[in-house]
């Protein structure tokens, strides 16, 4: 199967077979900004925004749960807490 590995610091890194990802903890107010000046600086492309149809989100939902990114672990907090029980107990 896969193996995952974890420190103090705030990073996990997983690899289960084809699938990656890679969580960072960070302390940059504007993460994004910062993102998107490094891809300049780099001439690198790391964050894409991709639309997908409305029919496939069961489907990509139940994926990333199972990954471990809900909307309480993107979102903590109150808002993030709701979205999550919402999304588990109530069919959309």
């Amino acid at each position: 199967m896969g193996k995952s590995t974890g420190t103090n610091t705030g990073t996990v890194i997983a690899n289960f077979d084809e699938l990656q990802f890679h969580y960072q903890v960070t302390n940059l107010d504007d993460i994004e900004s910062y993102i998107k000046a490094k891809e300049s600086t780099n001439g690198k492309k790391y964050l894409w925004a991709i639309d997908m149809p409305v029919r496939d989100r069961k489907q990509v939902i139940q994926e990333l749960n199972f990954m471990g990114i809900t909307a309480g672990s993107l979102f903590p907090g109150l808002d993030g807490a709701c979205e999550e029980l919402k999304e588990r107990n109530f069919t959309i």
